[in-house]
């Protein structure tokens, strides 16, 4: 796997900041001459930004350089996990409105949207926002509204009964963010996540009651239920 690397503080669109290395992954393979990369959730194509072009990692790296340091990555295995997931189990989020907490341009997004009622699209960087609106666009979703900020200060929309979170636990810092924004939303949480120590340190603290909805190699996503 090569790697763009930018020494530095990373802030993940959660922003959440911590010392280590702003960083770009790319699979081993690097396809740069296309905007556009087909992808398949369930059985439904889709068409998905790709980060290797030119010019969008030039406004990726424009935007670290002003100081305002993302984590990005080419796509979470995890997130394309529970996105086809999603395709099996789309009963789950049917009729929701959904609020998607660091969305990023994550594929995540596209089965939320496709499966939800309306989503809610909340990240730190205006630039992630902006190019998840451009991904949902070229797919024919529009049932998207933006919410930029850090999600443990937003105004929740009232009408939301559902927020989801996928890989947002990575540090002590981002548990505590999750921490916050559980303690002050009653309604349901979906989070997904990789058994990092953070996110296993975070479980043996909640006392959010929470259940198991799927288990994959490495991840889960487990379900928060609403406080009412």
């Amino acid at each position: 796997m090569s790697l763009s690397i930018k020494q530095g503080t990373v802030r993940h669109s959660t922003g959440y900041s911590f010392k280590g290395r702003a960083r770009i992954l790319y699979p081993m393979k690097k396809n740069s001459s296309s905007r556009w990369l087909a992808h398949t959730i369930g059985t439904e194509s889709y068409k998905l930004l790709n980060f290797d072009h030119p010019t969008i990692e030039s406004l990726i790296l424009d935007e670290m350089d002003t100081g305002f340091d993302v984590y990005y990555d080419n796509r979470w295995g995890l997130t394309t996990n529970f996105s086809n997931w999603l395709a099996e189990n789309r009963h789950l989020v049917a009729n929701r409105n959904i609020i998607i907490l660091g969305a990023g341009a994550g594929i995540e997004t596209l089965a939320l949207a496709k499966y939800g009622k309306n989503i809610y699209l909340n990240d730190l960087s205006e630039l992630s926002l902006k190019l998840c609106a451009e991904q949902l666009d070229i797919n024919e979703l529009t049932n998207y509204q933006l919410i930029p900020g850090d999600f443990t200060k937003i105004a929740v929309p009232p009408e939301c009964d559902l927020a989801v979170a996928c890989f947002s636990i990575y540090c002590q810092a981002t548990a505590s963010g999750i921490g916050k924004f559980l303690d002050r939303y009653d309604g349901e949480v979906i989070i997904v996540n990789e058994y990092l120590k953070a996110f296993r340190e975070f479980l043996a603290t909640t006392k959010r009651k929470h259940e198991t909805l799927q288990e994959w190699e490495g991840g889960i996503a487990l379900r928060f239920f609403s406080k009412s």
